[in-house]
């Protein structure tokens, strides 16, 4: 059987949190007939639905913003802001110390349970973003090195 309109509305009111109170209020039901809607299992597999496209939608999100912190610090690490400026010693150390946050998030790996134990599976475009990431240490290592110069310069 298919979730009505109203239905499907107070699926995304449970997913909101609202109360059953609350969602038969604004769908004029009883907050009853609410209560037996969640215990359709067909209501049920729509709200999980939401969960697992919401959930999705935010991890996609979080890496994309991950990738985009990642440039910006190896742009400021290397010594230039996003308009080719000079930046001073102190903001190319904290950007340089802030890929060590970034980095990890940038190719994630999945993991699934199987009835044989935990297998660990990587998504198609983890190859590319594990060689982006492989650079990108590379060149952290190599801004390590030179910011640790420039604060020897600095003191001696």
């Amino acid at each position: 059987m298919a979730l009505k309109e109203n239905q499907l509305r107070a699926v995304q009111l449970v997913f909101e949190n609202k109360s059953s109170e609350t969602i038969g209020k604004e769908l004029s039901v009883h907050r009853n007939t609410v209560d037996v809607w969640r215990k359709l299992p067909e209501f049920k597999e729509a709200l999980e639905e939401l969960e697992r496209d919401f959930l999705e939608t935010t991890k996609r999100r979080a890496r994309k913003g991950a990738a985009v912190g990642v440039s910006i610090q190896i742009q400021l690490a290397s010594g230039k802001d996003e308009d080719g400026n000079k930046v001073d010693h102190n903001t190319r150390l904290a950007a340089a110390n802030q890929l060590t946050k970034y980095l990890p998030l940038v190719a994630p790996t999945e993991t699934r349970t199987e009835v044989s134990g935990t297998l660990t599976t990587k998504a198609a475009d983890v190859a590319e973003a594990e060689a982006g990431l492989a650079e990108a240490n590379a060149r952290y290592a190599e801004l390590q090195a030179q910011l640790a110069a420039m604060e020897a310069e600095a003191a001696g």
